[in-house]
């Protein structure tokens, strides 16, 4: 295995021989077990590297395609390949490609037995979050100066194999899934905050007032009624919650916080 210092310069040159060794680097990294691991950031850093070469890298979303499905490799190393699906895809000019990536998310943001079904869910709302107005800090709309807001080249499509609604309503299901994992359901609240998706309200008030849900489900669902709630249907409950653990309920403050600012400012 090369090391990064060895070849580094010559794939930001664009050199044919280090991209490729770059891209085989990632097939067969060294192993990492946790963000942590010195291993884990180097990984990262080649895919970064790659991704800001000048021209287009051949192969780098087939690459990212065959770490995410490798079962042998470490959890974080397909999870870190998974959350560049998203560049690799606003990036393919292959539609049969683009499908490709959108078919692995899709496996994986339905599939409660997934380790990956959490940054699958994460990832897919980065396809989306295109077609979402650009707010202000109280959620007011942004009119860009000059009435006509620039275009990100890299935001010019739309998934191909299922649209918004399809995804949303995949991340609503997960919300309520005994079988994801805490992680995986969280981030499900976080992916319909991130859309706007009021209907997150729903299935956030249910779960917190079932005894056992986690607190990690607890926080988002109540980020969620911070979001969506109203005052009248939600306030007295969040006062309500307990002191213990601190976590949740400085989250029920933030929700508060958050609904009295949307009664002051209708």
């Amino acid at each position: 295995t090369r090391y990064w210092r060895d070849w580094s310069s010559d794939v930001c040159s664009s050199d044919p021989d280090a991209v490729r060794a770059a891209l085989d680097y990632l097939k067969k990294p060294v192993p990492a077990e946790s963000a942590s691991d010195p291993a884990a950031e180097y990984f990262n850093n080649v895919i970064a590297i790659l991704l800001a070469q000048p021209d287009e890298v051949v192969g780098f979303s087939g690459t990212l395609l065959a770490v995410v499905g490798d079962k042998a490799l470490p959890v974080i190393l397909r999870n870190y390949a998974m959350q560049h699906l998203y560049h690799a895809w606003s990036r393919e000019r292959n539609p049969s490609l683009k499908r490709e990536i959108e078919g692995c998310l899709k496996l994986h943001l339905e599939d409660a037995r997934s380790p990956l079904q959490g940054v699958a869910l994460l990832t897919t709302s980065r396809l989306f979050d295109q077609a979402l107005a650009v707010k202000g800090p109280d959620g007011e709309k942004l009119t860009p100066l000059g009435g006509r807001p620039a275009r990100d080249p890299l935001f010019v499509s739309q998934p191909l194999s299922y649209d918004r609604q399809d995804f949303i309503g995949s991340a609503l299901r997960v919300t309520e899934d005994a079988a994801a994992s805490p992680v995986a359901r969280a981030a499900a609240f976080h992916v319909l905050l991130l859309q706007e998706v009021n209907q997150a309200v729903y299935p956030a008030r249910k779960l917190l007032r079932e005894s056992g849900t986690p607190d990690e489900i607890r926080c988002a669902a109540l980020a969620a009624l911070g979001a969506f709630g109203t005052p009248e249907q939600d306030k007295e409950f969040l006062r309500s919650i307990p002191v213990k653990p601190e976590l949740v309920r400085a989250a029920a403050d933030h929700a508060l916080r958050k609904l009295h600012k949307i009664r002051s400012n209708p």
